[in-house]
């Protein structure tokens, strides 16, 4: 390796050993996490592709997914929600299934969900420990619900967006994975402004991209984004791709989230 002391090349004197550097190219399925954070740091990522895909074992009965490469473009100062911003890697599978809560509410938006407590402990503990080691914190920001279709908000803030600073895992908003499919959906996502979409959507903006497996199967996956015009829905995109909506919290869909790498 790179500066190591060897002795004992040869036991004859006078012997010539030749030596020869073999270079090889880095890739990010290759590529360990302490490399692929030094590379992103240093700003060495020309060889990592949109879409580039690496797989990751979970602990805790989750077994092997897919990860990938679904951004590396900087943020401008419009975006207050980091999570579309630099090196960002987003699970491009199912990890399991989950309600958004045990109750039919969106009031309190996503970080008051309980999924957002149980990806945020369960899911993320069972991250390798050398990839926890190099996600980066980052800033949530979620949309809120239309308080004049609550009649339970009990006194809870939702009338402005909910942001949630020094994040690792997240899930997604209809913006960030293209957004505007069947019924306008950034449109009822208060917090599309804060954000942008990811590249990997950009450049891959056929639906059909935004499909997402579990088990073999397409599969129905939670976004962020509460459904402004209801106080019991988050928004969610189809198992075809090609529908962003809104479902009732209850419901158990699809955990695809992401993180960042980087400082």
């Amino acid at each position: 390796t790179d500066g190591q002391s060897v002795n004992n090349l040869t036991t004859t004197i006078g012997e010539t050993v030749n030596l020869y550097a073999v270079w090889k190219i880095t890739t990010f399925a290759d590529d360990t996490w302490e490399q692929i954070k030094a590379n992103v740091n240093s700003g060495n990522t020309s060889n990592y592709k949109i879409g580039d895909e690496k797989t990751v074992i979970l602990s805790n009965g989750f077994g092997t997914h897919t990860l990938r490469i679904a951004n590396k473009t900087a943020c401008t100062s419009a975006q207050t929600s980091t999570t579309a911003c630099g090196f960002v890697i987003e699970f491009a599978d199912i990890i399991t299934n989950y309600m958004m809560n045990d109750s039919k509410t969106s009031v309190g938006g996503y970080p008051a969900s309980k999924l957002y407590t149980y990806l945020t402990t369960t899911v993320y503990n069972s991250l390798p420990a050398a990839l926890r080691s190099v996600i980066s914190n980052t800033t949530v920001v979620s949309g809120h619900i239309n308080t004049d279709t609550c009649a339970n908000c009990a006194g809870r803030d939702a009338n402005s967006n909910f942001v949630t600073p020094n994040q690792k895992l997240y899930l997604l908003s209809s913006k960030e994975v293209g957004g505007y499919s069947n019924y306008q959906s950034d449109s009822y996502d208060t917090a599309s402004s804060t954000t942008r979409k990811l590249d990997y959507y950009s450049i891959y903006s056929n639906v059909s991209y935004r499909i997402k497996k579990y088990n073999n199967s397409n599969t129905i996956w939670w976004l962020r984004s509460a459904w402004n015009d209801t106080g019991s829905g988050f928004m969610y995109v189809n198992n075809d791709g090609n529908r962003i909506h809104v479902t009732v919290a209850t419901d158990s869909r699809g955990i695809s989230p992401a993180f960042r790498i980087g400082d």
